[in-house]
């Protein structure tokens, strides 16, 4: 029987009842609320790595699968703090945001203009755009082999098979059978549900009577009893 913890202070514990628990006795935790809680709030979601690169006022993205994409910069002038400057390119780039990327690297391989930050952004947007385009576009889809049916060995089926639509129909059809009935539950056609040596009207002494005889189901549904006098068999039927 298991108990809550009220609070722990080190080694010690202090459950919210004691039944069941006796000194030198080996607990186990099963239930951390903290951590459970964390995993409600985190948003997990799998990403894609970037590696971003800016080189002659060209700024490129390459994802893992070697998915590139480019964006020119329009920019000219010198960065009064050059330092400054590629701190704020590379902390903007790596702001990637809700998108489905992240940036793994950011490396700027030559001089930097100045750059305002609102420009950086929506230079990193239409980058990531493009890249995400250029996924899609080289994106290859796998398409299912085509099936290979066996062979039924019954070439005929009627309503015992339990055919009962018409996926099930092509089903059998393209294994090589020929469906001639639907299954008695389709009511398209009335079908022998049982034959049996047990005959209800030998049973009650009724063999000369010409009343019909019926069973019942729970939901009400009449089933007709047919009698071969000449077997002495009794036929249940749809």
């Amino acid at each position: 029987e298991g108990c809550l913890v009220n609070r722990t202070d080190k080694n010690r514990v202090f459950p919210n009842k004691m039944s069941g628990i006796k000194v030198g006795m080996e607990i186990f935790r099963n239930n951390d609320i903290q951590f459970e809680k964390q995993l409600i709030n985190s948003k997990i979601k799998r990403r894609i790595g970037v590696e971003i690169n800016f080189r002659d006022n060209v700024i490129t993205a390459i994802d893992d699968n070697k998915n590139s994409a480019k964006v020119e910069v329009g920019f000219s002038e010198i960065p009064k703090n050059l330092e400054k400057m590629k701190e704020n390119f590379i902390k903007q780039m790596e702001k990637t945001g809700d998108s489905d990327f992240f940036a793994r690297n950011v490396r700027i391989c030559s001089d930097l203009p100045f750059i305002p930050v609102s420009e950086i952004n929506e230079l990193r947007r239409s980058l990531l755009e493009k890249l995400m385009e250029e996924r899609l576009k080289n994106y290859k889809r796998e398409f299912q082999k085509p099936l290979q049916y066996a062979e039924f060995p019954q070439k005929e089926l009627d309503y015992r098979a339990n055919i009962h639509n018409s996926q099930a129909k092509e089903f059998y059809e393209q294994c090589g059978s020929k469906v001639c009935e639907m299954s008695a539950e389709s009511g398209s056609h009335p079908v022998e549900l049982m034959r049996t040596k047990h005959c209800l009207k030998f049973a009650f002494d009724m063999c000369k009577s010409p009343k019909k005889l019926y069973l019942i189901d729970e939901k009400g549904k009449k089933y007709p009893l047919i009698f071969d006098c000449k077997n002495c068999e009794m036929v249940l039927r749809t």
